[in-house]
């Protein structure tokens, strides 16, 4: 039997494996005491997901007004590809939503099609892109928006998000 997939609030205690993860996802990577400054700021949400007790990704976004402003998604690579980062996207739109938020905004590395893929399949559409962005690798983003941001959102495969109904 599979474990169950744990998902919660990130703590102080998660900074350390949540930098390692990152550092290898990323080639730039946020300070320790850079997550612990997110985590002693109100309008941020930052969750982990565990496998028993071992983190396999994390998530971070920042609330300013009705938006999520989505800043990380990492799954380990050992993880990847077995819905862990839809369920951290789906965990923090449903959790900012309860905080509030009516709309969504992310920006993604251009050539990250598995995360751009990802973002689409829950309604995000490109609305811009930044021309060498990221100062890491020069490479350039998309800016994509979901709006409105729906109380559950459950994928799509027609390029539009699917509505259902609260509960």
């Amino acid at each position: 039997m599979t474990p169950p997939l744990v998902i919660r609030a990130m703590v102080p205690e998660d900074i350390e494996a949540v930098v390692t993860q990152e550092r290898a996802a990323f080639p730039t990577v946020w300070s320790p005491a850079s997550y612990l400054a997110e985590l002693a700021n109100p309008a941020a949400l930052y969750l982990v997901a565990t496998l028993e007790g071992e983190l396999v990704g994390f998530i971070g976004g920042c609330l300013v007004g009705e938006e999520v402003h989505i800043l990380t998604l990492a799954v380990a690579a050992s993880h990847r590809r077995q819905g862990y980062g839809e369920r951290l996207l789906q965990e923090l739109l449903e959790q900012a939503y309860q905080r509030g938020a009516r709309r969504a905004t992310l920006e993604v590395r251009a050539g990250n099609q598995a995360a751009r893929a990802l973002y689409e399949k829950y309604g995000f559409i490109a609305v811009a892109y930044i021309g060498k962005y990221y100062i890491d690798t020069g490479e350039d983003a998309v800016v994509m928006w979901l709006h409105p941001l729906p109380a559950h959102l459950a994928p799509t495969t027609a390029g539009q998000p699917h509505y259902l109904e609260r509960s």
